[in-house]
């Protein structure tokens, strides 16, 4: 039998004392810490044993067996604590004896004073805080509830601890609640909105590191939530008056393309109406290339990449020459700015209907490629066809496209070449500097210049 005891408490000590206070017999892990055996202790007293201190107390609470009572206290000897179990022995309803079972709980005192001064600590943070602050453990009850914000909501610490969030909040609530918890207990960061009123709260649940708790953080973002309202409505309304810009200058460019068409066939000078309709191809370009640029989402930045593959595929289905000849695109993705983008596309534009317009139709092998990379804070475009190429230093003087590529081109600090390609088409290479402050300068100096 008391083999079986000592079996059951491996981390503390059992013992049998007679009337006489002396042991019968003894056991436990208690004893060899002590360095003692059963042998060493039976048939002695504690005071023999432990000396007049220590023995004395032991002594006090045999009487108090022998007396009829069964206890159990906690003691704190040598900086271990214990919880000691007394249990008198009777036998022909006459107390013979007591059985000792004592139990070292120094690693469960340890944790336990460790977690209150935990608490405690965390209390102490959470009373000045502005919004509301919680600690729950895993199950639901709130240890903690703290913060200059707790009134406010109608609470105090007292009426939230030691109870869960279905007690004082009601269930449909409570459950909410439950669930962010369980989220956090498992990891997960949640952070939600929750309406109070005519209060919005921002409540974060986050678990403690190592620990079975939750903290639950509330901050009153009432006037911020308020503010990005006012902040979405406003850009929902510049959104609106840019569709609105965009929609009256694409009208515009068309009333002035049907003004030069018309303009064009009254006139009776061949070279004045070349002139017409070559400003008129001018106005068309620039308009599908305002279409196509306004379609990119409105933040400032255009994912050139995308909306000069977009304006190809528009040229490539109004010149006939160009859907026909083979044609090769390598567009690197690339973010610039709107400025950048649209002297970007009405250099390909110009480019690619030169080549639709005069070279294509006369090539044999018609192919057209089109080429987009970045080098540091430059782009570069390349434009090659089947043709012979130009020389830019003379035909830039009669050409009014290649002017206006090399004007774009200048406005960015930018270059524009024309060689010989690998195949034996003219290769024009256009660059542009991304960078605006260089390309602010650049502006600043044609302007004076003129």
């Amino acid at each position: 039998m008391l083999d079986a005891l000592l079996a059951a408490y491996p981390s503390g000590s059992i013992a049998v004392v007679d009337r006489e206070g002396r042991f019968v017999c003894a056991g436990g892990s208690r004893l060899a810490q002590r360095g003692l055996t059963a042998e060493d202790v039976v048939g002695k007293t504690a005071v023999e044993l432990f000396g007049e201190a220590l023995g004395s107390r032991m002594n006090a609470g045999y009487e108090r067996c022998f007396a009829g009572e069964a206890y159990v206290d906690q003691q704190s000897i040598g900086g271990q604590y214990f919880e000691v179990s007394h249990s008198p022995i009777v036998e022909d309803g006459e107390i013979v004896g007591a059985v000792v079972v004592t139990v070292d709980i120094s690693p469960a005192q340890a944790e336990r004073a460790r977690r209150v001064e935990a608490e405690q600590r965390y209390a102490s943070l959470v009373s000045e805080f502005p919004g509301a602050t919680y600690l729950f453990d895993s199950e639901y009850r709130y240890v903690i509830a703290g913060g200059r914000a707790l009134s406010g909501l109608g609470f105090d610490a007292a009426m939230l601890v030691g109870r869960s969030p279905r007690e004082v909040l009601g269930d449909a609530v409570g459950e909410r609640i439950e669930g962010w918890i369980d989220r956090a207990l498992g990891g997960e960061p949640v952070q939600v909105d929750v309406d109070q009123g005519d209060q919005v709260f921002e409540v974060r649940f986050v678990r403690v590191p190592e620990e079975p708790y939750v903290v639950s953080i509330a901050v009153d973002v009432t006037a911020a939530r308020s503010s990005q309202r006012r902040v979405e409505d406003d850009l929902l309304r510049q959104e609106a008056l840019l569709r609105e810009v965009h929609h009256r200058v694409k009208n515009h460019l068309q009333v002035v393309q049907s003004l030069l068409g018309m303009t064009a066939r009254r006139v009776r000078s061949e070279a004045a109406r070349r002139s017409l309709l070559d400003v008129r191809a001018r106005l068309q370009s620039m308009a599908v290339v305002h279409t196509e640029l306004y379609r990119q989402p409105a933040d400032g930045t255009v994912r050139v990449d995308v909306f000069l593959e977009r304006l190809l595929a528009h040229l490539r289905r109004g010149l006939p020459s160009v859907g026909r000849a083979a044609f090769e695109c390598s567009l690197q993705p690339l973010e610039v700015s709107n400025d950048v983008a649209l002297h970007l596309g009405l250099v390909l534009t110009e480019l690619v209907t030169n080549a639709g317009e005069h070279v294509l139709p006369r090539s044999s092998t018609p192919r057209l490629r089109v080429a987009l990379s970045v080098d540091g804070g430059v782009a570069k475009l390349v434009v090659e066809d089947s043709g012979p190429g130009v020389d830019l230093e003379t035909a830039g003087e009669d050409s009014l496209g290649l002017w206006l590529v090399r004007t774009l081109t200048e406005a960015h600090s930018g270059t524009l070449t024309c060689e010989h390609g690998p195949r034996g088409g003219a290769c024009f290479t256009v660059t542009l500097s991304l960078d605006p402050a260089e390309a602010e300068a650049e502006a600043e100096a044609e302007a004076e210049a003129l």
